[in-house]
């Protein structure tokens, strides 16, 4: 019982963000505005998205960690990151929550998406299960710096679209006040932004499968081990403690090949195999599409090439994390579009809606009866489960 209504509780934010998001398309069809405005639903989706992650109790295993620099004001003033730094002490200065401050993350991560895909209302609709139920909502909620760097990211791709340089080393130059990793972003500005790759599909598969085979193999992750160097390099030395708890905890099965590992290799796949239709459909409508398709493609080949090698490594190549969500999100509208009253059709289209939240599902069902966790939804001051979170943090 308590499995399914963990389950019952992600598929309820995802309908009603997709129902806000579907209300917000076609109130833009009704009056024919300018789909960059914004209307009162797409201003409730991004509210509603926000206010579930400030309320979040112990979901995402860095949101305790996080909680507790708020409210302990623990801000370091070493020159490293000084925006997110004075954003700490500022908020504690203040007597600013510390359920109000993560809620500020979520809001600029949130805001960033929806501002990156508003103009394609349809998106939107089916966003919400792919962020979801591909755990890349959980994945913001732990990674909370960096990710609000790749969402912002994800916005910032039109100057490599435009070949804005200015722009995009003052996107840099901010980011990096958050995180410093940020500048690990900046040689992707010179890769050609109408680089269209999608028809090599074949090719596309079996690199994809060879980094999965590379990133298996023990002679690999020995190598890995021996170029820590790039923790010092990203700053991610600072989260170690955490990092190495999540490691030997509910991430085993992230860095094993079980049913989360598998349902990440499915979405990539897909992506592929559905790479040249949708360049077809949206390539014109979505300028963007080409640069976003390489993006993801690049994630998901660096993802199994370093998966074993830990997170140390995994978190540089989150900042295009994002991208596989978009790319998913249209495959499964392609998927949709497609679909017609025929038993093939039908398979088809529920197979791919499987696979889309088969990685949330397996996590919850996995940890729904680990005494404490970071996959399920607990809502503070509400949830028994990990009651003594407030204490903890205080």
């Amino acid at each position: 019982m308590d499995i399914f209504v963990n389950l019952l509780v992600y598929a309820a934010f995802a309908g009603f963000a997709s129902l806000l998001a579907k209300l917000s398309y076609e109130h833009i069809q009704e009056t024919q505005e300018s789909s960059n405005r914004w209307d009162i639903f797409l201003i409730g989706f991004v509210a509603f998205l926000t206010i579930i992650a400030a309320f979040r109790s112990n979901v995402g295993y860095d949101h305790v960690g996080y909680a507790r620099i708020f409210a302990l004001g623990r801000a370091n003033f070493s020159g490293k990151e000084p925006l997110w730094n004075n954003y700490v002490y500022w908020a504690y200065r203040h007597n600013i929550h510390w359920i109000v401050s993560m809620g500020l993350c979520a809001f600029l991560q949130i805001y960033f998406i929806t501002k990156s895909t508003m103009k394609y209302r349809w998106v939107l609709v089916f966003l919400p299960i792919v962020l979801f139920g591909g755990r890349y909502w959980l994945d913001m909620m732990n990674a909370v710096r960096q990710m609000i760097v790749a969402c912002v990211f994800l916005w910032a791709t039109k100057y490599i679209q435009n070949k804005n340089f200015i722009f995009y080393l003052i996107f840099l130059f901010i980011a990096s006040k958050i995180h410093q990793s940020a500048w690990l972003l900046l040689p992707f500005f010179f890769i050609p932004s109408n680089l269209s790759i999608q028809k090599h599909r074949w090719i596309l598969i079996g690199i994809l499968l060879l980094c999965v085979i590379v990133g298996q193999s023990p002679n690999f992750t020995r190598f890995g081990e021996q170029v820590r160097f790039i923790i010092q390099a990203t700053n991610y030395d600072e989260y170690e403690e955490g990092l190495v708890l999540y490691l030997n905890g509910q991430g085993d099965e992230k860095l094993s090949f079980g049913l989360s590992m598998l349902s990440y290799l499915l979405v990539a796949v897909l992506i592929v195999l559905y790479g040249p239709k949708m360049r077809k459909r949206y390539g014109k409508s979505i300028l963007l599409y080409d640069l976003w398709y390489n993006f993801a493609y690049f994630y998901a080949c660096m993802y199994f090439l370093v998966c074993n090698l830990g997170h140390y490594y995994i978190r540089p190549v989150q900042y295009f994390e994002l991208f596989q969500m978009v790319m998913a999100t249209l495959v499964l509208f392609t998927a949709y579009t497609d679909y017609k009253h025929e038993i093939l059709s039908w398979i088809r289209y529920y197979l791919i809606c499987a696979i889309m939240i088969l990685n949330t599902a397996w996590g919850v069902i996995k940890d729904t009866k680990v005494p404490i966790e970071t996959t399920t939804y607990k809502m503070l001051f509400v949830s028994e489960k990990n009651k003594d979170l407030l204490d903890n943090i205080l």
